[in-house]
């Protein structure tokens, strides 16, 4: 969080396809209010499939990771079904560091 905050990230969010108690529990777990990270449940899907990365899977959905600034995304890194490569906090510190290297 530290790094992302002298890049001048003002929020980090994890969104997930599950109801608001599922992601307070996972909050809970993580100890992730004590980072400053934000849970957020997309219960319904929604969100997600407005972002088109919703798909029929039985173990995992697709992972993403999004810098967006004012509404607008910036950086899109979107993960091969099943896969966990590009969607980490690392790579997007290291896009944010690059912005112009383009990663999905």
């Amino acid at each position: 969080m530290e790094d992302f905050k002298r890049l001048g990230v003002d929020s980090v969010v994890c969104v997930a396809v599950n109801d608001e108690f599922v992601m307070e529990a996972w909050g809970k777990g993580y100890h992730t209010q004590d980072k400053g990270l934000l849970m957020l449940g997309d219960g319904d899907g929604s969100f997600t499939r407005a972002l088109g990365l919703d798909q029929e899977l039985e173990a995992m959905g697709r992972r993403f990771s999004a810098y967006v600034v004012d509404g607008v995304v910036r950086v899109l890194s979107i993960e091969a079904p099943m896969s966990y490569k590009f969607s980490g906090p690392e790579n997007m510190l290291r896009l944010l560091h690059a912005p112009s290297t383009p990663q999905t």
